[in-house]
């Protein structure tokens, strides 16, 4: 039934709340390999592939995002419409997450770490237990045990030097500070708005 109709009369039916799941699935088995094309594309530049996935992942709330957005009457095809929308998503995902971003071949000084705040200066104490929750979720169990070596080992007064961390993980610093950057889109996803922003560790 669906793969009958247009993509026009697709996109109508999610404007209009009408067999929306139906109607948004049937758009995405037919433009799926523009979508993935666009975001394989224009996120050759990111080093670090977890946001690439991350845009993924969210495939469903940006073609329904594409649906509500997309006006016929400009004379562009609804693919070509789509195709324009996730470039200008993965370009600004880039731009707003690029803080975070830290280039996985730059060895970086063990030194630039120490000139650590202390750990009061981290995050809000009533957002801990939030943050530690969403970790424990994390799929990769170094996480968790990076963030609570980093920020909550009581024999350090100040964030615990990464050289400590890398030791009992016997991981190197790098090593260490990519795993911690590449969990930080992960714990902002997971907290509202209103909650902490985490800043890029330098």
């Amino acid at each position: 039934m669906f793969d009958e109709c247009s993509d026009l009369d697709l996109v109508d039916n999610l404007k209009h709340n009408i067999n929306i799941q139906d109607s948004l699935y049937e758009l995405i088995n037919r433009h799926s390999g523009i979508f993935y094309d666009m975001v394989n594309n224009y996120t050759m530049s990111f080093k670090n592939t977890y946001y690439r996935e991350e845009i993924k992942d969210d495939i469903e709330f940006l073609f329904y995002r594409t649906c509500l957005r997309y006006n016929q009457e400009r004379g562009t095809k609804f693919s070509t419409f789509l195709g324009n929308e996730t470039k200008y998503h993965c370009l600004n995902f880039y731009n707003k997450n690029k803080k975070y971003y830290l280039p996985q071949e730059k060895e970086i000084p063990a030194l630039e770490f120490e000139k650590a705040n202390t750990k009061d200066m981290f995050v809000d104490p009533n957002t801990v237990d939030k943050i530690f929750g969403i970790l424990k979720k994390h799929p990769d169990e170094r996480v968790k045990q990076i963030f609570e070596m980093r920020y909550l080992d009581p024999d350090y007064n100040k964030l615990t030097p990464w050289r400590e961390v890398g030791k009992k993980l016997n991981l190197s610093i790098q090593g260490c500070i990519n795993i911690h950057n590449q969990a930080l889109p992960y714990i902002r996803k997971h907290l509202s708005k209103h909650e902490i922003n985490f800043q890029r560790t330098n």
